[in-house]
C-alpha cells in the first residue's frame, strides 16, 4: 500500500538523517497526506448522514455501503495511527529539533545537522559541569556544616569554661570581700575612733560596695546572655521600692547640690504584684547615671500610669482605676548624648563619651536595666541633647493588689543591738570553712544575745545539730568533707524519720558568695529555707534571721 511504502521510507530517512532538507519534505508531504485522509474521511460520513437523511438508499444497499464504509474508515484511522505513530518517532529524538525545525520552517533558514549535533554536544557537556558543579557545592555544604558544628562544640565548650570560671571567680571574689566589708562595718560603730579613723574606715567600705558592684554587674550580665535570670515575682510596696532608691543616693545628688525629686502620681497603685528587686536596680541604676553626669540643676523621678503625659496631668478618676502599665521617668540636666550614640546605649560594655571620660563603672548598669526592664515585658527608651540634659523612660506592665493590707512595715533605718527580753534566748549554729567568716557571724550576733557555735564542715554541723539543737543554722553551700547541699538535706532526712513537724524543724540558711550557678529552686529542694549571698550586711542578715525566727528587735536611737 502507498501509505506503507511512505512509511517505510521516512523511518529508514529518520534513522540515517543525513539530509535535513530532505527530512522536512517528507515531514512536510505526510502532513498534507493526513490532511487529505481526514478530509476525505469527512466527505464520506457527511454522504453517508445525507443518505440517511433523504431516503436516497434501500435498506440492504445501505447496510451493505455502511459496512464497506466502515471498514475504509477503520482502514484509513489505522493509517492515520501509523502516520501519527512516524510522526512521534521523527519528533521524539530531542525537543531541540522540534524547536529548530519549526524554527526553520517559519523562517525559511537552513539548519545544518552538525550544529544540532554540536548543539547536542553543547548541552552534554553543559549537564555535566553542572553536575559537577553540583558535586562540588554538596561537597563545600558538607565541609561548611562540619565546620559549623566543630565552631558549636568550640562554643558550648567556652560557653561552659567561661561559667565555671565565672563561677568560681564569684565565690573566690565575694568570700574576702565579705570579710573586708563586715570587720570595717563593725570598725565604723566604735566610738572611740577618731573622725580621720572614721573616714579612713568609709571609704574602705565605699571602695569594696564599688568594687561588688561592679563584680554584680559582671556576673548579672553573663547570667542574662545565658538566659539564667528568672523574675521572682511577690506582693510588694510601691513607696518602699522607690524610697529605697531615694535614700541609697540622696546624699550624692547633696554633695553635688542638686534638686532631687521624687514625684509618685496619686493615681498609681501602692500595693504590686512584681520582681521588687529588679525594678529597684532598675530605679537605682538610672538614677545613679543621672547624678553621676549631673553637675548642675536637677533629677527628677517621676512615676505614673500609663497614658499620662505628665505627672500633673489631670485625668478622670474612674478611668485610672484600670491602668495596667507603670511608667518611670529619670529626668536630667546633665551632659547629654548624643544621637549616635544613642543608637548602641543599651549594648553590653558600652559607654558613652562621658562615661569614658569620667572612668568609672563597667558598662554594664544601662545593658542589665534594659534586659530586666524586657524581661518584665516592658520597654524602655531615651531621649537626649548633648548639652541639655536626658531624659531615661520605661514602662512596664503591673498587677494592682487592692485587697492588701495598707499597713505598710515601717522601716527602721537605726541600728540592731538587742532582741526582745521577752524572747527566748535562741541558739545559732554558724557552718561556714572560712575562718574569718565564721568570725564575723559571731562578732555580730553575741552582742544581742544570741547562743553562738561553730563548725568548719558539714559533717561537725550534723553532729552538732543533733547534740545542741540550735533554733537557726548558717549554712555555707561550699564546704570541705561535706558541704551545704549535703548536710541539709541529710539533716532532713534525720527530722523525717524521727517524724519531727514542720513547725519543729530547724531553720537553714544558705550562705553563698557564687550567684552565677544559684538556683533557689534547688536549694529549696535540698531543704534550705532561704539563702543569703555574700558579702552580706548587718540588716540584710537580722532580716533573714526575723524573718525566719519571727524576732523582734530592739533599735538603737
Amino acid at each position: 500500500m502507498n501509505n506503507t511504502k511512505i512509511s517505510e521510507h521516512i523511518i529508514s530517512e529518520h534513522i540515517s538523517v543525513k539530509d535535513l532538507n530532505t527530512l522536512q519534505q517528507e515531514v512536510k508531504s505526510l502532513r498534507m497526506e493526513i490532511s487529505r485522509l481526514q478530509m476525505e474521511n469527512c466527505d464520506l460520513e457527511n454522504s453517508l448522514l445525507t443518505a440517511v437523511e433523504h431516503g436516497d438508499l434501500v435498506e440492504d444497499e445501505l447496510l451493505e455501503v455502511n459496512k464497506k464504509l466502515k471498514g475504509e474508515i477503520i482502514e484509513r484511522k489505522m493509517a492515520q495511527a501509523t502516520l501519527q505513530s512516524i510522526l512521534e518517532i521523527v519528533y521524539r529524538d530531542k525537543n531541540d529539533l522540534e524547536i529548530m525545525l519549526a524554527t526553520a520552517t517559519e523562517h525559511g533558514d537552513v539548519i545544518e545537522y552538525e550544529q544540532y549535533n554540536r548543539a547536542v554536544e553543547a548541552m552534554r557537556e553543559s549537564e555535566e559541569q553542572l553536575r559537577q558543579q553540583a558535586s562540588l557545592l554538596e561537597h563545600r555544604v558538607e565541609q561548611r556544616t562540619r565546620e559549623l558544628n566543630e565552631a558549636k562544640e568550640i562554643a558550648e565548650a567556652a560557653s561552659l569554661s567561661k561559667a565555671a570560671f565565672l563561677a568560681n571567680m564569684s565565690h573566690e571574689l565575694r568570700t574576702p570581700l565579705n570579710a573586708i566589708l563586715g570587720f570595717a562595718q563593725l570598725m565604723l560603730y566604735d566610738q572611740e575612733l577618731n573622725e580621720q579613723h572614721q573616714n579612713d574606715l568609709q571609704t574602705i567600705c565605699n571602695s569594696g560596695n564599688h568594687l561588688l558592684t561592679m563584680i554584680n554587674d559582671i556576673l548579672e550580665m553573663s547570667r542574662l546572655e545565658a538566659g539564667g535570670v528568672l523574675l521572682r515575682e511577690k506582693e510588694c510596696y510601691l513607696y518602699d521600692i522607690v524610697d529605697t532608691a531615694r535614700d541609697m543616693l540622696a546624699l550624692k545628688a547633696d554633695e553635688k547640690k542638686l534638686l532631687f525629686d521624687f514625684n509618685i502620681h496619686p493615681d498609681s497603685p501602692e500595693y504590686i504584684y512584681l520582681d521588687d528587686g529588679k525594678l529597684r536596680q532598675i530605679l537605682i541604676n538610672l538614677i545613679s547615671n543621672a547624678i553621676k553626669f549631673t553637675d548642675a540643676g536637677h533629677v527628677y523621678i517621676r512615676v505614673f500610669p500609663e497614658g499620662l503625659q505628665s505627672i500633673d496631668q489631670q485625668i478622670d478618676q474612674e478611668s485610672s482605676k484600670d491602668h495596667r502599665f507603670l511608667c518611670f521617668e529619670v529626668e536630667d540636666t546633665g551632659l547629654g548624648i548624643s544621637e549616635l550614640e544613642t543608637l548602641t546605649l543599651f549594648q553590653p560594655f558600652v559607654q558613652t563619651d562621658s562615661g569614658r571620660r569620667s572612668q568609672e563603672g563597667t558598662g554594664l548598669g544601662l545593658s542589665i536595666s534594659y534586659n530586666y526592664v524586657k524581661l518584665m515585658d516592658g520597654q524602655m527608651s531615651v531621649t537626649s541633647k548633648v548639652g541639655s540634659g536626658s531624659t531615661f523612660r520605661f514602662t512596664i506592665p503591673i498587677k494592682s493588689l487592692d485587697l492588701f493590707s495598707k499597713d505598710a512595715p515601717i522601716k527602721s533605718t537605726n541600728r540592731v543591738i538587742g532582741i526582745e527580753k521577752s524572747q527566748p534566748p535562741y541558739r545559732i549554729l554558724i557552718a561556714e570553712d572560712v575562718r574569718l567568716n565564721r568570725q564575723l557571724l559571731t562578732r555580730i550576733l553575741l552582742p544581742l544575745g544570741f547562743e553562738v557555735r561553730e563548725v568548719s564542715n558539714g559533717q561537725d554541723a550534723i553532729a552538732v545539730w543533733q547534740s545542741w539543737s540550735p533554733h537557726l543554722i548558717w549554712m555555707d553551700v561550699r564546704m570541705t568533707i561535706l558541704n551545704g547541699h549535703e548536710a541539709t538535706a541529710a539533716i532532713r532526712g534525720i527530722e523525717s524519720e524521727r517524724g519531727i513537724s514542720a513547725s519543729q524543724k530547724v531553720k537553714i540558711i544558705a550562705l553563698t558568695a557564687s550567684l552565677v550557678d544559684l538556683r533557689e529552686e534547688d536549694l529549696y529542694l535540698h531543704g534550705f529555707d532561704g539563702f543569703l549571698s555574700k558579702p552580706f550586711t548587718e540588716d540584710k542578715l537580722f532580716a533573714r534571721m526575723s524573718e525566719h525566727l519571727k524576732l523582734q528587735y530592739i533599735y538603737s536611737h
